[in-house]
């Protein structure tokens, strides 16, 4: 019964809240347009460096190993070359 005893004012206010209504409705379509793509950018920013820095998290715990790998080839190699001249 209140619903039916509110309706014109309803109707009243809501004819002149439309224009209202509808800027703001243009004014978040604008800013989304506009925003949407520095958004994105920053996003795949972000994911490229949060990728470097998994990559290098993966990576790092393997330095000795390849340290390890390459004092053997170096000595693998210098060995190599030492007897070949003499």
């Amino acid at each position: 019964m209140f619903c039916l005893l509110t309706l014109p004012f309803r109707l009243l206010f809501g004819i002149l809240f439309l224009p209202f209504l509808l800027l703001r409705f243009f004014l978040k379509l604008v800013a989304a347009i506009v925003l949407l793509p520095l958004f994105l950018f920053v996003g795949f920013i972000l994911l490229l460096v949060g990728g470097v820095a998994l990559l290098f998290a993966v990576l790092a715990p393997l330095i000795p190993l390849a340290l390890l790998v390459f004092g053997i080839f170096a000595a693998v190699k210098l060995a190599g070359h030492l007897v070949a001249t003499v």
